[in-house]
């Protein structure tokens, strides 16, 4: 009767420790397949900031060029009085 029960005991442990076995494969499948999209996400991110970068760069020139055009026009007013 004490080996029934001791093999009950060791069977439910064998499949406890499989059962943690089995979930510890799933969570590391799920690592492996978010791994990638993290990868992907990264290079968006940088692309959003390059293209960022890229529009600062030409309002900068646009609003130098403003800036400029209305010191002409001044000097043109300021000219023709």
């Amino acid at each position: 009767m004490t080996a029934i029960s001791n093999l009950s005991k060791i069977g439910g442990a064998l499949l406890a420790f499989g059962g943690i076995v089995y979930e510890m494969g799933r969570q590391s499948q799920k690592l492996g397949d978010i791994i990638p999209t993290v990868y992907a996400m990264e290079l968006d991110q940088k692309d959003q900031h390059l293209t960022m970068a890229k529009i600062y760069t030409k309002v900068s020139l646009i609003e130098e060029k403003v800036i400029h055009i209305e010191k002409e026009i001044d000097y043109i007013r300021n000219n023709i009085k």
